[in-house]
């Protein structure tokens, strides 16, 4: 989905960025290339743990008309939303049967099924890695 973005750039800085349909969500992108990627990753940050639901985006016309977009630029950027799909879907991945009883053992220990237990070390892995 599309939505505006307002970015603000000052001498020597990196370029700022709110997101006026989802208050409080803003980013900053050391070049202007990188400021798709740095909203999406903001966005995910900033919905993590809610029941996200994506907002109507705001017409061109409503973000221009803002005291904040007064001074700044308005970019146009497309936002993937798949990050919010709760649907339960399977999974095929393919390890060493040493792996996988070492995943059943630990899940095991830790009260958890193997599908429980994998997504608990993805989401370890991803808060621990500064991706």
């Amino acid at each position: 989905m599309k939505y505006i973005v307002i970015v603000h750039k000052e001498k020597d800085s990196c370029y700022g960025v709110t997101v006026p349909d989802y208050p409080g969500c803003y980013s900053a992108a050391d070049s202007f290339d990188d400021i798709p990627s740095k909203v999406q990753e903001s966005l995910e940050c900033w919905a993590y743990g809610d029941d996200f639901i994506p907002a109507e985006p705001s017409t061109y016309e409503q973000v221009a008309s803002r005291d904040d977009a007064k001074d700044g630029m308005l970019m146009l950027v497309d936002l993937d939303f798949d990050f919010a799909d709760k649907k339960v879907v399977p999974v095929n991945v393919t390890m060493p049967r040493y792996m996988r009883a070492f995943i059943d053992n630990r899940a095991r220990a830790m009260g958890l099924t193997r599908s429980a237990f994998l997504q608990k070390a993805a989401q370890h892995y991803g808060a621990d890695s500064g991706d």
